[in-house]
């Protein structure tokens, strides 16, 4: 079981301060650390898929969409994203960059500039909402969870 933070967009920062939030997110997930200044008072618990599925999922191309849909969950307002599964989809990006063996600064020069800039481009959030969501159903049938939801609500 991995406790991710993750802070929702719900302020209008802009996106570029957004995105360097999620990123930072998602270095303390990789490094193991647990604290983000501007984090909500209730962290998401999330329970990621099983290992056998993230080795069936541990591919650059799914590292590289976990990271993009990581970043369009915190950053954009997407109808039937639920609380915590942005934290859900950092969680199990993590798990993959781990069996991978994709360290810091090749998760963050390779997968997290990458789709930063894909979240830079104008329609973003419309283009990849629906993969964003398709994705965190995946994962959520695969086994994976946000276990405090509720708390989260």
């Amino acid at each position: 079981m991995i406790v991710s933070e993750h802070r929702r967009a719900g302020s209008r920062q802009p996106a570029l301060r957004q995105a360097a939030a999620a990123a930072l997110a998602m270095l303390a997930c990789l490094s193991g650390t647990a604290a983000l200044a501007a984090a909500p008072k209730v962290q998401p618990v999330i329970q990621t898929p099983p290992a056998s599925v993230i080795a069936e999922m541990a591919s650059a191309p799914a590292l590289h969409g976990l990271a993009l849909a990581n970043l369009i969950a915190s950053n954009c307002a997407i109808s039937g994203l639920e609380a915590g599964d942005a934290a859900l989809i950092a969680g199990t990006a993590q798990m993959v960059a781990q069996h991978l063996g994709v360290g810091e600064p090749e998760y963050f020069s390779v997968y997290i500039d990458g789709a930063l800039r894909e979240l830079g481009a104008a329609g973003a959030c419309d283009t990849h909402a629906a993969s964003t969501l398709s994705l965190v159903s995946h994962l959520k049938a695969q086994g994976g969870a946000v276990l405090n939801r509720a708390e989260l609500d």
